[in-house]
């Protein structure tokens, strides 16, 4: 009976273990900015996990170098975490390209000074990308330990005509068509830059398809004018 109890103990300690170690690590997920109506503000959502329960302990934000310290406090409770923690970017919603760089520590509850880099599980240095003024949230998921917009995004939609596009970071200028429902091309740009107001005069209500295109990638978009 004794011997069945240890096998069994040790059965569920290595899973315990195991799973704690290959199941989940300390870091960022993914990182979502959303404008602030009525200022030049950007809300900056921080998906975190950690194999342990942990929370947002401090943060600072140097509006000058565009960059944001992040510091979780790690309890020790062994059970995988997942929190949002949000934080306000004053002055960062303002016109041009953008570079945000975000660190991040995480750090356990029994250090001594309270420090993240003092006794630090686990850090990143993360760089994001993106065309500003942001007119609405955008989601940037983590790849490679950098962040860069998933896909390009037409705004508003739907329209009267009128829209401008967000594209990736990686995107610089493309090429523009808009088709109508038939297939046949509306309009046509060579060299369209991400931000750049599209204004298409006369368009009958309905469904239309805008291609855009660069040397690596395609993509189609589906928007409406009304």
């Amino acid at each position: 009976m004794v011997k069945k109890f240890h096998s069994l103990f040790f059965i569920l300690y290595s899973a315990i273990t195991f799973s704690q170690i290959g199941g989940c690590s300390d870091g960022i997920i993914s990182v979502s900015l959303a404008p602030i109506a009525g200022t030049t503000d950007l809300e900056l959502i921080i998906n975190s996990q950690s194999c342990n329960v942990h929370s947002l302990n401090n943060y600072t934000y140097n509006n000058n170098e565009n960059q944001v310290t992040v510091c979780y406090l790690n309890t020790g409770l062994t059970m995988i975490s997942n929190i949002n923690s949000t934080i306000v970017l004053s002055g960062a919603n303002v016109s041009g390209n953008q570079t945000l760089n975000i660190n991040s520590d995480f750090y356990w509850w029994d250090n001594p000074s309270g420090m993240c880099s003092d006794n630090s599980t686990s850090a990143q240095n993360i760089n994001l990308s993106f065309v500003g003024p942001l007119s609405e949230q955008r989601y940037f998921p983590l790849n490679n330990n950098s962040f860069e917009l998933e896909k390009t995004k037409l705004y508003p939609n739907p329209n009267n005509g009128t829209f401008l596009l967000n594209l990736p970071s990686n995107f610089n200028q493309v090429s523009v068509k808009i088709f109508d429902a038939s297939g046949k091309i509306i309009s046509f740009s060579k060299n369209y830059v991400s931000g750049e107001v599209l204004n298409i005069n006369n368009l009958a209500k309905g469904i239309y398809l805008i291609k855009i295109e660069n040397n690596e990638k395609i993509e189609t978009l589906k928007f409406i004018v009304n």
